[in-house]
């Protein structure tokens, strides 16, 4: 029989973890509801289960945020989950929420828990959303964590949609330097070189460099594009993976400009989380691995494995993620004063405040200075080649005149 590790709040409130047999995960499920354990996470012990693609189709947070608001307005009003996912599939113009509408629709009239039916294994709909759930189920007070969680999502919308729209311009500045620099090496300098070698011109050091790069780019196309098509296939295998994210995540950190922004926008979403799990009543523990699973960065992520411990051993929060070094010293500081005031709840939403505004000020100034700097190296490449193909133009038509 399959075993599975399990980790879930028991009725005295505490994080119990184990292993159990199961014949599934929904068996295993239903197993620690049957002993009373609420699960905060099931995972099966087979490595070939544990594997999880690296690029998987995910439900977008604007459309999670309209999920959790249907759904509140839908229990405020007296109506089913069943009739209420039923009317959301009509509804939503999303069509990955539309498909799993439906198919929470299906579980859950044949007698699943909402929550039950998000824990699946082939649901889309994110951990942190399906443990939301089943708290607010175990407390009655869904309709409250749903209306909650609506504004997390759309938060983190508005974030994802300042991000994006900040990159647009670098990318399209990227994508028309390398659309130029193809066409230069691939037409350009050719007919230029065939004109100057039938004319005899003498070539200078900069044009025999960049003849040079053009002969090599030829001869090895092949190579280098089954070389450019590879490397985001293995940069991606490699990030699927615990090291590579770690890795990925602690240079990041350290690039300057960059690594502040992206620090602040972790904090933006660690913050988020923790003031809306918590205010919802979910002890340190469990909130702490719901923390873990969703705040994006495995340098944080291994951050909070290390409070978690820490919680265990009766130290507090503040002196481990303190002692990480990763986190802000105002983010461990105003953390310290939550713990010691009992409001550790709102302290984070202040902070995720405070840290959005901190990361729009980044984002604006990193564009400000990326958006001339790529404009310089481009100019500087362009020129360069403009050069190295003109000049030895010039000194030819000036031999003619001669």
């Amino acid at each position: 029989m399959p075993e599975f590790s399990y980790a879930g709040v028991n009725p005295a409130g505490h994080l119990e973890q184990g292993v159990l047999q199961a014949d599934s995960l929904v068996a295993a499920e239903a197993l620690l509801r049957e002993q009373g354990i609420l699960p905060v996470y099931v995972r099966s012990k087979a490595w070939w289960q544990q594997w999880r693609p690296p690029v998987k189709k995910k439900i977008g947070s604007r459309s999670l945020a309209v999920l959790c608001r249907q759904m509140a307005m839908i229990l405020r009003s007296g109506m089913s989950i069943s009739d209420g996912l039923e009317l959301v599939s009509r509804q939503v113009s999303d069509k990955l929420l539309r498909r799993e509408a439906l198919r929470l629709y299906r579980e859950v009239l044949s007698g699943r828990s909402l929550s039950g039916a998000m824990m699946a294994e082939e649901s889309l709909i994110p951990g942190l959303f399906a443990r939301m759930v089943a708290t607010g189920e175990a407390s009655g007070n869904l309709e409250q964590i749903l209306h909650n969680m609506s504004q997390y999502y759309q938060q983190r919308y508005e974030t994802e949609k300042r991000v994006k729209g900040a990159l647009i311009y670098p990318a399209l500045l990227t994508l028309v330097g390398i659309g130029l620099l193809t066409y230069v090496f691939a037409f350009l300098i050719p007919q230029v070189e065939s004109l100057l070698q039938s004319a005899g011109a003498r070539l200078p050091l900069v044009t025999r460099v960049i003849l040079s790069i053009t002969h090599f780019l030829q001869n090895h196309f092949l190579i280098l594009a089954l070389l450019l098509a590879a490397l985001p296939t293995a940069g991606s295998l490699y990030l699927a993976t615990p090291k590579g994210r770690f890795f990925w995540d602690r240079t990041i950190a350290k690039v300057p400009l960059i690594g502040n922004v992206v620090r602040n926008l972790v904090t933006v979403r660690f913050a988020s989380t923790a003031a809306m799990v918590l205010r919802s009543g979910i002890p340190v523990l469990p909130a702490l691995e719901l923390l873990r699973e969703n705040v994006g960065n495995e340098v944080a992520a291994r951050a909070l494995d290390e409070a978690a411990e820490g919680v265990r051993r009766g130290d507090t929060i503040a002196y481990h993620l303190g002692a990480t070094g990763y986190f802000d010293p105002l983010v461990v500081q105003m953390i310290r004063v939550g713990e010691e005031t009992g409001s550790l709840d709102e302290i984070m939403q202040q902070m995720a405040d405070f840290y959005e505004k901190e990361a729009q000020t980044g984002i604006a100034q990193l564009m400000s200075l990326l958006e001339p700097v790529m404009v310089l190296i481009m100019g500087l490449v362009v020129g360069t080649i403009v050069f190295s193909v003109m000049f030895p133009l010039f000194d030819l038509v000036s031999s003619f005149k001669r």
